[in-house]
């Protein structure tokens, strides 16, 4: 894998089923850091990719309710990256219309 990959900005916060399974999967699978998990067990935790954040926080989730967009320099990288890492993606990058960045899909 080559070629540098950065992130500019995210601040989603997501209900999730797991906090601290939900974290564990972006910085295993996708090389986030740990930002902190909060209480026992986690109800809220927080992972950094670069000066992007994603926080979640125990709840149910919506299906189609929640959506992550990551400003992304290495985009062909952190695809890479995931693949890598057992990562399915279920649609592969494609232009936004505007001329906005490109879009994918990840499971």
């Amino acid at each position: 894998m080559t070629g540098e990959i950065a992130c500019s900005a995210v601040y989603p916060t997501l209900a999730v089923r797991d906090v601290e399974e939900s974290c564990a999967w972006y910085v295993e699978r996708l090389g986030f850091a740990m930002r902190f998990l909060w209480g026992a067990p986690p109800t809220h935790g927080a992972v950094l990719f670069g000066s992007a954040c994603v926080h979640f926080w125990s709840g149910v989730p919506e299906p189609g309710q929640n959506w992550l967009y990551f400003d992304i320099t290495g985009l062909e990288a952190m695809l890479a990256r995931a693949q890598a890492n057992g990562v399915t993606i279920v649609r592969p990058p494609r232009p936004i219309p505007g001329g906005c960045g490109s879009s994918m899909r990840w499971t």
